[in-house]
């Protein structure tokens, strides 16, 4: 949080709410003793959504940092189009670089200093890398295995909608703007 310019003071509140936390037991409606976590905040708890949003800043951060020093490149989805490097969701992270050792390097390297940094775990088993077909198969695998990621065949779809757009766009988004159209009809 120092980092994205948070006062001293403000960090110690939220320090102290994430290292002060206890819990207790209610059993048939009595209190039973109390025990600490041996982790900070846990999901559902109030604060967890804005110190996970913090902890995504500074992530993004990284990435830009490292695209500005020419680590890592982003995509760009048309010539004239800004340079996309990151997508975050909710529960999902797209990165977007070209196939080379050295932006695979740079994603790791901010990757783990993310996990060291978060005390969050990046579970590199779930991750996937997918390349764009001028890539050779050889190449592909080999910066998956640098990366520790298993390589899969680019997403059909994500979040209901195509991951990659041809030519047509037309047909291509036919389906959901039929979809929206019967839904405004009633």
């Amino acid at each position: 949080m120092s980092k994205l310019d948070f006062s001293t003071a403000w960090i110690d509140r939220i320090m102290r709410c994430i290292t002060s936390v206890s819990f207790s037991i209610l059993v048939n409606g009595s209190i039973h003793g109390f025990f600490k976590p041996s982790q900070g905040l846990r999901q559902g708890d109030p604060l967890s959504p804005y110190i996970f949003l913090q902890c995504v800043e500074g992530l993004s951060r990284r990435i830009f940092s490292a695209e500005r020093c020419g680590d890592m490149v982003g995509f760009r989805c048309s010539r004239e189009g800004p340079k996309i490097s990151h997508l975050f969701f909710t529960d999902d992270s797209l990165l977007f670089t070209r196939a080379s050792e050295r932006d695979c390097r740079t994603i790791k390297r901010i990757l783990d200093d993310y996990a060291s940094a978060s005390g969050q775990v990046v579970n590199f088993q779930k991750l996937a890398m997918c390349v764009s077909k001028r890539v050779n198969r050889q190449r592909a695998t080999g910066l998956a295995r640098l990366l520790g990621v298993q390589l899969v065949r680019c997403h059909e779809r994500y979040l209901g909608l195509p991951s990659f757009a041809g030519k047509n766009k037309k047909v291509l988004f036919a389906n959901i703007r039929d979809r929206v159209w019967d839904r405004f009809k009633g």
